[in-house]
């Protein structure tokens, strides 16, 4: 089984931050003031791992001081041998071609067609799973409806219609190869072009001239009308018919171009000429995913065990976190006083579990009532002292994530903020299909550490 997450940008990115920059950490501070200050590498990392809450997926939403990325969408289902049976299906409405629409009068439609590109993009990989495993997906058309301004949650589902999928069929995981298609041109002699990887998917031809062809011309005057008319669709994988162990594709479907991205797109003929013509899904219409997680009997132990276990375990789409704290921390400056030079976190990644580890990990404080994350000062772009350099990325040498948490340790060391309720997370749980298995604290050989260089204040 060869697994895969691709990501060609995390090796450039990782030698950036561990080997291009001798201080990322000491803010103000230069070498010298490192190495003569104190080293503390023996402060107690409690962990636990916890189930996630439900996170925000619709399209209005980022993580993490991540901009934009949650117009991205995940697609799959995968059967992960250490952490369970994940699927993510995908809701999304149409954008009608333009106001007052329509198909030309005597249209013989020839195909209609989905068509989902990979994403590839600086903060996300393309796939995560079995790159040998065959998917079938399948296409409903919603029942409910949706709304473009509205928060949805992982957790939350739309009905379908209850007719059968007007649309399905087989692919295999093909991000890197692009693809060549029909070339429709107004006017002159069709040919072929050269098109970015994607998914493509037949619809049934009665269904799409029935509904959209053949649809009375109010539907197509605007937005509205269409989405009162259409609700939507619902796309998932199927299962039952999946072989190997599945996994996770993560789809753009927000395209920043002009004639391609995701979209149905409907190849037809008229008196005079052949022609397509676009229904797009990108940011201007309602989107988002519904995530479910079965586990492992490992996983479950883990869930209900409490802290200090050997391993501690992450996984993004609202799946599993791991909880943490210092319970001591606040000792090392017990009767004096100390400036925080410089403190990172260190994790290490289990062997053998992870083929493809989270590109990067992240501390917050849990959600509040809106779903956003509440930020340490070292993650909370509000804060005076943010300069976006918390880290959190996989080193693939070391096999270890380091996190800087220089301020958030200053603060608990001056008595501004308390060490309880912080949790390990992917910098984007809602666009990325990864896990981890760290060492926690139970571990006997690699428990994570926190490193702190510190100085001492000399009243005079």
């Amino acid at each position: 089984m060869k697994f895969s997450m691709r990501d060609l940008l995390m090796p450039l990115i990782s030698l950036f931050l561990f080997t291009g920059c001798t201080n990322p950490n000491g803010i103000g501070l230069n070498n010298e003031d490192l190495i003569n200050g104190t080293t503390v590498d023996t402060v107690t990392v409690v962990t636990q791992t916890v189930s996630d809450n439900p996170i925000r997926v619709d399209n209005n939403f980022e993580y993490n001081n991540l901009t934009g990325v949650n117009r991205f969408k995940l697609l799959g289902y995968y059967n992960d041998p250490v952490f369970g049976k994940s699927t993510a299906d995908w809701y999304s409405q149409l954008q009608i071609p333009s106001f007052g629409f329509k198909f030309p009068a005597g249209t013989i439609l020839d195909s209609a067609v989905l068509v989902l590109p990979y994403a590839d993009t600086l903060v996300n990989n393309t796939f995560y799973g079995d790159v040998d495993s065959k998917f079938k997906l399948t296409v409903e058309q919603l029942g409910s409806a949706m709304k473009s301004d509205s928060i949805y949650y992982s957790n939350q589902t739309f009905n379908t219609d209850g007719t059968a999928p007007f649309a399905s069929g087989f692919f295999k995981i093909t991000p890197n190869t692009p693809i060549y298609v029909q070339d429709i041109r107004v006017g002159k002699i069709d040919t072929i072009k050269k098109d970015v990887a994607q998914i493509r998917v037949p619809l049934d031809l009665n269904f799409a001239k029935n509904v959209f062809v053949n649809a009375d011309s109010s539907v197509y005057l605007t937005q509205a009308a269409f989405t009162a008319y259409f609700k939507g669709i619902k796309v998932k994988i199927d299962n039952t018919q999946t072989t190997g162990s599945g996994g996770l594709v993560y789809l753009n479907t927000s395209p920043a171009v002009a004639d391609g991205g995701a979209r149905i797109q409907f190849y037809y003929k008229t008196a005079k000429d052949t022609a397509s013509v676009l229904f797009r899904i990108n940011s201007a219409v309602a989107q988002t995913n519904h995530f479910t997680h079965t586990y492992t009997p490992e996983l479950t132990n883990a869930l209900s065990a409490g802290p200090n276990l050997q391993k501690a375990y992450i996984q993004s789409m609202a799946g599993i976190r791991t909880k943490i704290s210092f319970p001591y921390l606040k000792n090392i400056a017990k009767n004096k006083k100390l400036l925080i030079n410089k403190a990172e976190l260190i994790f290490t990644v289990v062997g053998g579990t992870d083929p493809a580890p989270l590109r990067r990990i992240y501390i917050n404080r849990g959600q509040n009532n809106k779903g956003e994350y509440i930020q340490i000062a070292d993650g909370n772009a509000t804060d005076p002292r943010f300069i976006n350099d918390m880290g959190g990325y996989y080193n693939s040498t070391t096999k270890t994530y380091h996190l800087n948490l220089v301020r958030f340790v200053r603060d608990i060391i001056e008595g501004k903020t308390d060490d309880t309720n912080l949790y390990l997370t992917v910098d984007n749980p809602a666009i990325d299909g990864g896990r981890v298995v760290l060492a926690g604290s139970g571990s006997a050989d690699s428990k994570p550490k926190l490193s702190i260089i510190y100085s001492d204040i000399i009243s005079e």
